[in-house]
């Protein structure tokens, strides 16, 4: 999920997980991003560095 973000900040991907869920946030200028998955983390943070990598 993407949502437009206010003052363009750059932040670092961070373990937001809860519930059984694996949550990662992060922002990149001007949107701030969530990947939300029942997948194992490791699979989660793949797919967000893939991501990251894709969206430069």
């Amino acid at each position: 999920m993407a949502e437009p973000q206010q003052g363009g900040r750059v932040t670092e991907p961070k373990d937001v997980s809860s519930g059984g869920f694996s949550m990662v946030h992060w922002s990149g200028g001007a949107f701030s991003y969530w990947a939300i998955s029942d997948m194992e983390r490791p699979e989660l943070d793949d797919f967000v560095a893939r991501f990251r990598k894709a969206a430069v």
